[in-house]
């Protein structure tokens, strides 16, 4: 028989979609309110401030590579974001929208 036992609890609300990096080190997190948000995928640790997206909420997300995730607005639109530093202290990324730190 198969037990459910959750093992990561994210601060974070009106979750439309998440993903995996290719690597399983983080977690990419967007919101119907249009945020991004990027977390330790081990820890559930939030590193950086959510980036918003003033003009419509997120429906999507995926990982291209261990760097570079996209997102998909509800608008049809798409915003690309790459991590920048992946170090273990902090991690920052930027997107169309500027730069999370």
């Amino acid at each position: 028989m198969l037990k459910y036992v959750p093992f990561l609890k994210l601060e974070a609300r009106n979750i439309s979609s998440l993903d995996f990096s290719k690597c399983g080190n983080f977690l990419a997190v967007v919101t119907f309110s249009g945020e991004i948000s990027l977390w330790d995928a081990q820890t559930g640790k939030q590193y950086n401030p959510a980036l918003n997206s003033d003009s419509a909420g997120m429906s999507t997300t995926t990982w291209i590579d261990d760097m570079i995730f996209i997102c998909g607005l509800s608008d049809g639109s798409l915003v690309t974001c790459k991590l920048i530093d992946g170090g273990p202290e902090s991690a920052e990324f930027v997107s169309d929208f500027g730069l999370a730190r």
